[in-house]
């Protein structure tokens, strides 16, 4: 019958549709926790290799003065508050990330990082397809 045909297309198409939409959904979620994860890794990054090394020679120096007579206290503990900020600032990025990693792990149902070489590629090929 043409019109249990047409009726029975209709749905499929309706089903077609709607996992598309679903889809679309799916891969603008991961790209938004991609994005973040991505912005939380170069903050930790940044901070691990250019701002701590520098913090940490500050405050070594900071305290050197100190002990010499050619800084005050302030001075000293004001280097030591911007390095424990920092290293706050480190921890809450660092954080982020392994969140955004355990939500990309929930959204793809694969493993971010595991010792299989295989779940890793296949984790992998799922990510460059977004």
């Amino acid at each position: 019958n043409l019109g249990e045909y047409e009726k029975q297309r209709a749905l499929l198409d309706s089903i077609y549709y709607q996992k598309q939409a679903k889809l679309r959904q799916l891969t603008r979620q991961l790209n938004q926790v991609i994005s973040a994860k991505d912005q939380a890794l170069l903050t930790v990054t940044t901070l691990q290799d250019n701002v701590a090394p520098t913090l940490e020679s500050a405050l070594k120096l900071a305290r050197e003065g100190y002990e010499s007579g050619r800084y005050n206290y302030i001075e000293w503990m004001t280097t030591q508050q911007q390095l424990i900020d920092m290293q706050r600032t480190l921890i809450k990025a660092a954080g982020i990330v392994h969140l955004r990693n355990a939500d990309l792990e929930a959204l793809t149902g694969f493993p971010i990082f595991t010792k299989s070489p295989l779940i890793s590629a296949h984790s992998s090929e799922l990510l460059e397809k977004r």
